[in-house]
């Protein structure tokens, strides 16, 4: 899985609707199976934003969680 980071830190993007407050923002994907839409992503918003801070991560590894281990 490849992911958009700022500055080091995870990122969420999300999208309102001005005119109408129904039915609250929108997320929008920020992590993704194949590095080429990462790689867009962080582009796009670095050119949006005039900066080099956004980054694509690889996240690897992990460990299998059930619900009783969360809470």
């Amino acid at each position: 899985i490849f992911a958009v980071y700022f500055d080091g830190r995870p990122i969420n993007l999300r999208t309102l609707n001005a005119l109408v407050n129904y039915p609250g923002p929108k997320y929008k994907k920020c992590s993704f199976s194949n590095s080429g839409h990462a790689f867009n992503l962080a582009e796009r918003l670095n050119l949006l934003f005039k900066t080099d801070k956004f980054t694509v991560w690889k996240l690897t590894g992990g460990e299998q969680v059930t619900e009783a281990d969360v809470k």
